[in-house]
Order: structure tokens, then sequence, then C-alpha cells
């Protein structure tokens, strides 16, 4: 899972036949989805690649399969090594590649002729999971009880004294979810192992030290020895792909190999 920016969602459609991706595109429409989303389109696996190397994220994908030059499976080989937060969707006449599909770890496989038509109903319905695991981590506060925290705003989550604490700019809560949280971040968000059961937002680091991560608050998180080589080198990708994005946003620009629609949510 990718974090949501701005409560954007952003999926695309790649299919070598038009009227594939009218009809996958027309079906996000109909999903009702609660955000606003932005729906990229191309025609062959070799532009989508070339578009996930060197621009933001794309949190769903719908692939089709057989296409001239890059197949389906080998452009979701390259996209989910280099970003493996991003769910793919296989989309195909045949029904032979599931199993490839689930090695893949792929999020899910319609074939086009019978599934099409439950794309809105399915995405409806696992989008509302993904906005909530993507934006919130559930903690107990002393004073308010069970509270949905933004992800965005946690400094760092740590186990101390066997009780899994998360860290804001304003309080430390007790993390009622399990250790598990602290896998997901460290796998699928900005966040880096400082040490163990220790995982720190790169959003909020300023500096990196010899021996510790400076965050935006003043405090110092201590990196484990073992532990500082992998976590400067993901904190210098996440400051490269953050250039990435802002490049983007700031040029604003539809690429040669793409389209871009853009469905505004009314609120």
């Amino acid at each position: 899972m990718a974090k949501l920016t701005q409560e954007i969602l952003r999926i695309g459609v790649c299919d070598d036949e038009e009227d594939a991706i009218e009809t996958i595109s027309g079906a996000i429409k109909n999903a009702k989805l609660g955000l606003d989303v932005e729906i990229y389109t191309f025609n062959n696996g070799k532009d989508l690649v070339e578009f996930m190397n060197d621009s933001p994220f794309l949190h769903y994908i719908f692939l089709d399969i057989i296409m001239e030059g890059m197949s389906g499976i080998e452009a979701a080989k390259k996209i989910l090594e280099k970003r493996p937060e991003t769910q793919v969707i296989f989309v195909s006449n045949s029904n032979e590649y599931i199993e490839e599909s689930d090695r893949l770890g792929a999020f899910n496989y319609f074939l086009k002729s019978d599934n099409v038509n439950m794309i809105p109903r399915d995405l409806s319905s696992v989008v509302n999971e993904f906005v909530r695991s993507a934006m919130f981590i559930r903690a107990k506060s002393k004073e308010l009880g069970i509270v949905d925290v933004l992800i965005s705003e946690i400094l760092y989550v740590e186990i101390f004294d066997r009780t899994l604490y998360i860290r804001t700019k304003s309080v430390k809560e007790e993390c009622v979810t399990d250790l598990n949280t602290i896998i997901r971040l460290g796998h699928y968000y900005d966040f880096g192992e400082a040490r163990l059961h220790t995982v720190v937002n790169f959003e909020h680091v300023v500096e990196i030290g010899r021996t510790y991560a400076m965050l935006s608050n003043g405090e110092k998180v201590w990196i484990a020895k073992r532990k500082y080589k992998d976590f400067k080198e993901k904190y210098q990708r996440y400051l490269e792909l953050r250039q990435l994005d802002f490049n983007y946003q700031k040029n604003n620009r539809i690429g040669r190999y793409r389209s871009v629609e853009v469905i505004r949510t009314i609120k």
C-alpha cells in the first residue's frame, strides 16, 4: 500500500486495446469511491514502467497481460521490484496466468469477458479499507480513549517495556494494534527501521547523524549500528522519490505516453 496524498487515489489502466481502457476507466468512474481519483492510461507496458520510474506512485494498476512488446507480467515484475506497495490488478481474456499472478502477489485478477462489471463493486469495497489503513493507525489515548492517528503525524513507533507506542509531535500514545503495525509501516510506507522494533517516519527526519536521526520536533532517535546503512539508504531513496513527486506536481505535465483524467468527488 502507498500513502495517500491529499486524499487523491491514483489509478493506472494499461491495455493495448482502446476499448478495454475505456471500459475499465468507465467502471472506475462508476465505483463511487468517495474521494478524488486520478486515472492514468497507457497502451503498452514499457511506457507504464517508464512512468513508474520517474513519476508519482500509482496506488492501483489495472494491467493487461498479453500486449505487444513488454507483457503485463514482465511490467508487473519491474514495477513491484521498485515499488512493492503498488496494488496490481491483472485484466486478461484468459485465466491461464492466474498462478503467475498469485506468485507475483497481485491484488486481483479479472477476466475481461466476465468480470469487468464487477470492478465498481470490488474496487469500492476494498478502497474503504485501503483509505483507512493508508491514513490511520488506531491508538489508545489516556484522555480520549480509542483514537485514529494520522500516519503523516507519526514521528516514530516503538516497543518499550513490552508495549507498542505511537509518538507524535505532541503525545506518545499506546498503540492498540499489534507488532504487525511496525512491520507494515516499515515495508509499505516512508518509515525506516532505526533499531529493533522501532520505525521512524522519514517525513519528519531533518538530519541523519552518525548514530541518530534528528526529527522535526528536535528529538533524536538512536540508530543501531547494524541498521544504520540500510536506514540511510532508504532515507536517500525517500528523498529522491519526494523530489520526483515535487517536480511532477510543479510541472504538472502530461507526457507523450499517458493521459490523465481527474474525477473530483462531489461533497
